[in-house]
C-alpha cells in the first residue's frame, strides 16, 4: 500500500519508518494542498498533518 505522509518533522518520521516494508511510505515536506493533490493520485492512503 502506498501512503503519503505530509508536513512531517524529522523527529516524527520514526513513528512511520517502522511500518516500511508492509507499507510504502513517502514523506512530503510541504503540506497537502488543493493545488498539489493531483500529484498524489497514486496513493492508497494520505496522512495530512495539521
Amino acid at each position: 500500500m502506498k501512503v503519503y505522509v505530509f508536513d512531517v518533522e524529522d523527529w516524527e518520521r520514526q513513528t512511520f519508518e517502522c511500518l516500511q516494508g508492509e507499507l510504502r511510505i513517502e514523506f512530503v515536506a510541504e503540506p497537502l494542498s488543493r493545488e498539489s493533490a493531483e500529484s498524489y493520485a497514486d496513493a492508497e492512503a494520505l496522512s495530512p498533518f495539521i
